[in-house]
């Protein structure tokens, strides 16, 4: 059976060009799509500002595969000029241990073109 953000995922955006998106329901009522992508975070546009050291609940899409269980911390909010307003967030990524591996690898898929050190967590 799939989970909530498999269905979410999938049914909104089915044949979608995007490489990698991003459910986080608590604070957006569409997929993300992150920016400056690596394995210890991203940048995303929240139309919210959200407050530094927040925590969110995330699941993430790699080319059609769900990876759930994630959560993104809020380390740098950014105003951007535009209207509506929106904010350019730093987030870092923890990625469940169970799903490290897996994750890891449908990232390189994903992004085959990154040197090793763009995947790495340190």
């Amino acid at each position: 059976m799939n989970s909530d953000s498999d269905k979410r995922i999938n049914s909104r955006l089915p044949n979608a060009a995007f490489v990698v998106l991003i459910d986080a329901p608590t604070h957006s009522d569409i997929l993300l799509e992150p920016k400056d992508i690596s394995l210890g975070g991203f940048m995303v546009m929240l139309h919210d500002k959200p407050e530094i050291g927040e925590v969110i609940p995330c699941s993430i899409d790699i080319l059609n595969q769900v990876f759930d269980g994630f959560k993104m911390t809020v380390v740098r909010v950014g105003e951007e000029d535009s209207d509506p307003p929106s904010w350019a967030t730093g987030m870092s990524l923890e990625i469940p241990e169970n799903i490290l591996a897996e994750f890891k690898a449908a990232l390189k898929k994903a992004f085959p073109d990154l040197e090793r050190d763009g995947l790495s967590a340190g």
